[in-house]
């Protein structure tokens, strides 16, 4: 999903990205960490974040925490 976002501020490491929400009518506000976004942009740029789920190291993640949880519960058991 792309979002176009408008940047509201940028500040102390940290850009205040603004969105119009439809359906309640006003901005919302998303703290965003301004490394990660081009080096040039001030006040009013308009900026396009990609947005996707990545499934497969949503799953690597899950298998690395329960294979943590059952050597702690093979350790200290319960």
């Amino acid at each position: 999903m792309l979002v176009s976002l408008t940047v509201g501020k940028v500040d102390a490491g940290v850009t205040v990205l603004l969105t119009p929400d439809k359906r309640l009518g006003f901005a919302i506000k998303i703290e965003f960490p301004s490394i990660l976004l081009p080096p040039n942009i001030s006040s009013g740029s308009i900026v396009d974040i990609n947005v996707s789920q990545n499934a497969t190291k949503e799953a690597a993640a899950d298998r690395a925490f329960r294979a943590l949880q059952d050597s702690i519960y093979n350790s200290f058991g319960a």
